[in-house]
């Protein structure tokens, strides 16, 4: 068997792939698993929306109860919480009792109420916005989750799909290159063992371009004793190697190059080892 690299073929000058112009910001077909969803500046944006119930509560104040403008800020808290967060929404939590008290909480332009049932609403005004900031998080924890999920049976439908004509290992090595690419953002290589079932590394991929260091030993070590698949390994400090496992043995490896200290969760590592489950099927039916 050759050993094949982000659909370049041994050998050969390396070609210029598809997927190779893609950046973490720019997949094909499936938004990026391994890029953390960022929200810049999200405390911002918090105070900013308790800035906003503030103004909305002050234009109600002479038509309502306190315990309507405190429905306000709680409104403010939960949309925080979906949008930014826990640490944006919990920071609008803290904010919204102090504009409270400062702005509609007898002695205005005070933090020191002088009517104990103040106090109490305060009080109950701090325990309301942290369950439904609570809430909020469950809910929007089970809607990543789900997206995420979907988005992994996506990737693997599309892979499979796309390896169900392969006819070569280029053309295998092309449908991973795009399907990791697209998913999470990260270059690959297809490496199948060669003579004395020694991997074969023609264009150097194992040598870690930050630290110099040739990882393809351990490649090969992984190849015959894969690690614990029901532990998530820890932060990724070089290449990650998933063995293409075959019927009666080992066919070779996918080796993906994460970023430095990358966290995958366990379902990523698990949608990885699916990735390197398609290739081991589709390069047993050449």
């Amino acid at each position: 068997m050759r050993a094949t690299i982000a659909g370049t073929d041994t050998g050969c000058p390396m070609r210029p792939h598809p997927a190779d112009h893609l950046s973490p910001a720019e997949p094909q077909g499936v938004p990026a698993l391994g890029m953390a969803t960022h929200r810049p500046h999200g405390w911002l944006k918090g105070l900013a929306v308790v800035g906003v119930c503030s103004a909305i509560s002050a234009l109600m104040e002479p038509h309502f109860d306190q315990a309507d403008l405190i429905m306000v800020y709680m409104a403010g808290v939960l949309f925080v919480a979906l949008q930014y967060g826990q640490r944006a929404s919990v920071l609008a939590v803290m904010a919204s009792i102090l504009a409270f008290d400062w702005i509609f909480v007898a002695p205005r332009w005070g933090l020191s109420p002088d009517n104990p049932k103040h106090i109490f609403s305060l009080l109950v005004m701090l325990v309301a916005s942290l369950i439904i900031n609570r809430l909020a998080l469950s809910v929007r924890l089970q809607g990543e989750v789900a997206d995420a999920q979907a988005r992994s049976a996506m990737a693997l439908n599309q892979l499979a799909q796309a390896l169900a004509s392969a006819r070569s290992e280029d053309t295998i090595a092309d449908g991973l290159a795009t399907a990791l690419r697209a998913t999470f953002g990260m270059p690959c290589a297809l490496l199948l063992l060669g003579d004395q079932d020694r991997l074969q590394d023609p264009t150097g991929f194992c040598q870690h371009p930050d630290s110099g260091q040739n990882e393809l030993p351990l490649a090969q070590r992984q190849l015959w004793t894969p690690p614990d698949a029901s532990k998530t390994p820890p932060p990724a400090t070089g290449t990650l190697f998933f063995p293409l496992q075959g019927t009666g043995a080992p066919l070779g490896v996918l080796a993906i190059r994460p970023p430095l200290h990358w966290r995958g969760s366990a379902g990523e590592h698990h949608l990885l080892r699916g990735f390197a489950n398609q290739a081991a099927l589709a390069i047993e039916r050449l």
